[in-house]
């Protein structure tokens, strides 16, 4: 507007600080369009080299810490809800930056600000975290039979006790609960560590509280990390489905969770995951490796 002003000196100053602020925050668009109007208001901008790990877009820093994880391309499209084609563009900008020639070469070049696998986790209680989000379902196994078993007044006690447990569960960790609806949950995490606290944490509680095997709340539970949509105060898309789906692949006390969450958990204290199996998915195309998480 300063410079449609004539007031093009002036418009320089905010143009430059706020070319700076898009670079800082990896904000391609809008630094592309504040050199245009700089150019446009008569300043030189020096090229600016594009290089090392601080040159890298958010998109590219995520994509090249899975790789560098040794996810496949095509894993790493289904988890970000990308094209396979992206994948490769982030890749190819991720090398050309870093100045390596291979995917090999990447967790060296990445070293210290390689992306953690608590990407994001610093999040206000209560808040809903936004782009890649490891996902939770769980459900109790038999509910309605055992309903029928013990009658309503006691299933209304023992739902209660359920949902007590996993919430004090999903506090502790620091998850965001999507909805609920009758014994069932979905919960967001801002990191793999923190999905798997959670996790871990609801079966130990449960089988500590557990009682007589008449009443006893047996619950599966399914783990998967992807970009998920944000709409309202709900999530949607592809991981948000395999999430669920993987989920009712569980058996009751069980936590199941993707390749990918295996892959990018590592080695993480405290962590064991048994061996993995193939399942096929109800709506998903192509089967899944899940692990169970011993607890």
């Amino acid at each position: 507007a300063l410079r449609r002003r004539q007031r093009r000196a002036e418009g320089r100053e905010s143009l430059k600080a706020g070319l700076d602020l898009a670079i800082t925050c990896g904000a391609t668009a809008l630094a592309d369009r504040a050199r245009e109007e700089l150019a446009a208001s008569g300043a030189r901008l020096r090229r600016e080299r594009q290089t090392g790990v601080d040159a890298l877009t958010p998109s590219e820093r995520r994509v090249a810490q899975l790789a560098a994880k040794s996810v496949t391309n095509r894993e790493i499209a289904q988890s970000l809800f990308l094209s396979v084609r992206t994948v490769e563009m982030h890749l190819g900008n991720a090398y050309r930056k870093l100045g390596i020639a291979s995917r090999a070469e990447l967790g060296g070049a990445l070293g210290d600000a390689e992306l953690p696998v608590d990407v994001g986790a610093v999040l206000p209680a209560g808040s809903a975290p936004e782009g890649t989000v490891s996902i939770l379902f769980s459900d109790i196994e038999g509910s309605t039979a055992t309903l029928d078993r013990v009658g309503d007044a006691r299933w209304l006690e023992l739902l209660r006790t359920h949902n007590r447990l996993l919430r004090a569960e999903i506090e502790r960790a620091g998850g965001y609960e999507v909805k609920t609806i009758g014994d069932a949950f979905m919960v967001a995490f801002p990191s793999v560590r923190k999905a798997l606290a959670c996790a871990v944490g609801m079966q130990r509680s449960l089988a500590a509280h557990n009682g007589n095997e008449a009443t006893a709340v047996r619950v599966r539970i399914g783990l998967h990390i992807g970009e998920a949509l944000a709409d309202e105060a709900d999530y949607h898309g592809r991981a948000v489905v395999v999430a669920a789906r993987v989920a009712a692949e569980a058996r009751g006390g069980e936590v199941l969770a993707t390749s990918l969450i295996r892959e990018l958990a590592g080695d993480l204290d405290g962590v064991t995951f048994g061996p993995g199996r193939e399942v096929a998915l109800k709506g998903i195309r192509e089967a899944q490796t899940v692990h169970p998480v011993v607890w």
